[in-house]
């Protein structure tokens, strides 16, 4: 029996994390999938996907995510119908110290055909260089262009075009998500991070006080369908700020500190609140406490930058996942954590780290 997981995306699209990624508790559930026609379903096939799926468990279970790649891949291709197929194929891809080969292998397999889209999605996830940028989402729009039944895809260049301040593009696939009919089953809550995408895009785009508004209605509106949205009620209060209302900004500042409590950025802009309001000892706690968070940050970057120089060094990938987990910054932790439970499975600390990663992990619905 395949136990059930969620792999995360690259590009964060704020679903909840419920998987940390080793043989604690790893697994992926492959089941429910419905009959495809892309790709016969012979009895052959059907033996042949199910061992693809089978390898594929037993490399994730042990953390080999270069090993899960080409059962990945030959079950994305004989049942592309799987639920997050490329979505765990991409991640596998994005984790592996083999990027660069798959790279390889995907670029001469576009050569071929640009629109395979399997290696669109190897591709894509393989170039994480900022100098890449461009090509990366030359292919992601592609992917999207074939795939636009495909909600996550788009949903993740939407975000990857955000990060990158290409709004009025990120605006544009945001609007098609949105334009989505409504589900009768409950989901309507999946529409709470679009319109906070897009509240964002408008937020930083706005140069009048109707575009400002616009931003304003997305945001609330986010909030009001997932309340759990922290990310969301920050950029409601810079809203405020930026119109000057500095008392109207408070509660959703403290919203999002409250939701957020690893994040520096609420607590900058509490700050800013309590020194405008004229409470100089309320400024100077929110300050301490970013400096802090800031201290914290630092220490992070210094322990992952020696954790990658020696990565054979247990002491030195459990110090990062500790810090790392302090942070909130859980999926990078977990890639320091496997290091360090690769080196050492038995460690008494290490799998201590794991339980009370995976504990706080399947609690946490917020991601930037």
């Amino acid at each position: 029996m395949l136990l059930r997981a969620f792999v995360v995306h690259r590009f964060h699209t704020f679903l909840p994390l419920v998987t940390i990624l080793w043989s604690l508790s790893l697994g992926i559930c492959f089941s429910g999938c419905t009959p495809g026609d892309k790709v016969g379903r012979t009895p052959q096939n059907e033996e042949a996907a199910a061992q693809a799926e089978s390898e594929a468990q037993q490399q994730l279970a042990a953390s080999n995510f270069s090993g899960a790649v080409a059962p990945l891949r030959e079950l994305a291709r004989l049942r592309p119908e799987t639920p997050d197929i490329l979505n765990m194929l991409g991640t596998c891809v994005l984790r592996s110290p083999d990027r660069q080969s798959f790279l390889a292998a995907a670029r001469a397999d576009l050569q071929r055909d640009p629109n395979d889209v399997i290696a669109l999605t190897i591709a894509s996830n393989a170039l994480t260089d900022p100098n890449d940028q461009k090509e990366r989402f030359t292919l992601m729009r592609r992917l999207v262009e074939l795939r636009g039944q495909d909600d996550a895809l788009r949903l993740a260049l939407a975000q990857e075009l955000l990060n990158a301040h290409f709004y009025a593009e990120a605006r544009e696939h945001l609007d098609i998500l949105l334009s989505h009919p409504e589900k009768s089953d409950g989901g309507n809550a999946a529409k709470a991070l679009p319109y906070y995408l897009r509240g964002k895009a408008r937020f930083f785009e706005a140069t009048d006080t109707a575009s400002l508004a616009a931003a304003e209605a997305d945001l609330n509106e986010s909030v009001q369908r997932n309340p759990k949205l922290g990310w969301a009620y920050l950029y409601l209060g810079r809203i405020y700020l930026r119109r000057n209302q500095t008392s109207e900004a408070k509660a959703p500042l403290e919203k999002s500190q409250e939701l957020l409590p690893q994040s520096m950025e609420p607590l900058f802009e509490l700050a800013r609140v309590h020194r405008a309001l004229g409470d100089q000892a309320g400024a100077a706690k929110y300050e301490a406490e970013f400096r802090q968070r800031k201290a914290l940050e630092q220490r992070a970057v210094s322990q992952t930058t020696r954790a990658d120089a020696f990565p054979q060094d247990f002491d030195l990938q459990l110090q990062a996942a500790t810090t790392l987990i302090e942070k909130g910054d859980f999926e990078k932790a977990s890639l320091y954590l496997r290091r360090a439970l690769a080196l050492r499975p038995g460690d008494v600390r290490a799998r201590a780290l794991a339980r009370r990663l995976i504990s706080i992990a399947e609690s946490s619905g917020n991601a930037h």
